[in-house]
C-alpha cells in the first residue's frame, strides 16, 4: 500500500519506497532539500534553460510574482550556484540579467531526463494496458 504524507511538502515513509517506481524515488530525492522545492524556481530554472538568459522584468510577468517574492526566489537560486545575475545599466535605468550556470543547465537536464524516464514507464504501461487489458506489474510500475 502507498502512503504519502502532506504536509506542506510530500513525505514517503522509508518501509513503503519499494511501492513506487525507482524513476520517481530519484525525482523525489532530487527535489526533496533542492532549491527547485517550489514550483516558481522550477519554472524559472526551465525558462533560463530555454532562454539561457532572461530580464528580471520578464521574469515578473512569467511567473506572476512580486517583485520581493522573484528576488527571493532568484537569491536561492543563485546561492545554490544553478543561475546568475548581472546588474547592467540601459540607458538611464538599470537591469538584472539572470542567466543558467552550467551546473544549473545540467541539473535542468537530469530533471528532463527523469521525467522522461517516468513518461516512458507510463506509455509502456498505457500501450499494455490497450494491448491485453492487463493491469500494472512490476516491470511498468509507476
Amino acid at each position: 500500500m502507498i502512503k504519502l504524507k502532506i504536509s506542506g511538502v510530500i513525505s514517503i515513509p522509508n518501509n513503503d519506497k519499494s511501492d513506487f517506481n525507482p524513476n520517481f524515488i530519484d525525482l523525489f530525492n532530487k527535489v526533496k532539500k533542492s532549491p527547485l522545492q517550489s514550483s516558481i524556481r522550477l519554472i524559472i530554472l526551465m525558462s533560463l534553460a530555454v532562454n539561457e538568459k532572461m530580464k528580471f522584468s520578464d521574469l515578473l510577468k512569467l511567473t506572476q510574482c512580486s517583485k520581493g517574492s522573484l528576488s527571493n526566489h532568484i537569491s536561492k537560486l543563485e546561492d545554490s550556484g544553478l543561475i546568475t545575475t548581472k546588474h547592467v545599466s540601459f540607458f538611464t535605468s538599470p537591469r538584472l540579467i539572470i542567466k543558467i550556470t552550467d551546473n544549473g543547465m545540467k541539473v535542468y537536464e537530469e530533471y528532463i531526463n527523469t521525467f522522461q524516464n517516468i513518461i516512458g514507464k507510463m506509455d509502456n504501461y498505457n500501450r499494455n494496458e490497450k494491448d491485453d487489458g492487463s493491469t500494472l506489474n512490476d516491470s511498468n510500475r509507476i
